[in-house]
C-alpha cells in the first residue's frame, strides 16, 4: 500500500528542512575551503562528518515519503541530538553550526506529526489506513 497524500503534506516542510541543511553544509565547506590555509584539521573533519549525515538525513526524508518507518526513527534522533557542537571551532563555523542547530530543531518539531505509532514492519501508509 502506498504512503497517502496526507504524508507527503505532513513531510514537505521536513524535505525543505532537510534541503536547507544540506545547503548549509556546502556552505561550511566552501568557507572551509576558502579559508583552507588557516582552518584546522578540526574544521575539515567536523564539516565532512556534518555533510555525511546531512545526506544521510535527506536520504532518511526520501524513504520517510515511501513510508519507511526506520526512516522516521533515525531522522528524529539525528535531529534532537543534531545540535551539538563540542570542541574549540572559529567563530564563522560556530556561527553557521547555530544556523545549523535551528534547523535540526526545526525538523524536530514536525517528525513526531508526520510519524505514526505502527507495529513493526508496517509502513506509515498501512498505519495511516488502521488509524482512519
Amino acid at each position: 500500500m502506498a504512503p497517502s497524500d496526507a504524508l507527503h503534506a505532513q513531510l514537505r516542510p521536513v524535505i525543505g528542512a532537510q534541503w536547507i541543511n544540506v545547503g548549509l553544509c556546502v556552505s561550511l565547506l566552501s568557507v572551509a575551503f576558502a579559508l583552507r590555509h588557516s582552518a584546522s584539521p578540526a574544521v575539515w573533519v567536523r564539516s565532512t562528518i556534518i555533510l555525511l549525515v546531512s545526506l544521510f538525513m535527506l536520504l532518511c526524508g526520501m524513504k520517510m515519503r515511501r513510508g519507511r518507518r526506520w526512516a522516521y526513527v533515525r531522522a528524529t534522533w539525528i535531529a534532537v541530538l543534531g545540535g551539538v557542537l563540542p570542541g574549540p571551532f572559529p567563530a564563522w563555523m560556530r556561527i553557521e553550526q547555530g544556523a545549523q542547530a535551528l534547523v535540526f530543531l526545526a525538523l524536530a518539531n514536525p517528525l513526531p506529526a508526520a510519524g505514526t505509532y505502527s507495529v513493526p514492519g508496517q509502513t506509515w501508509g498501512q498505519a495511516q489506513q488502521c488509524r482512519r
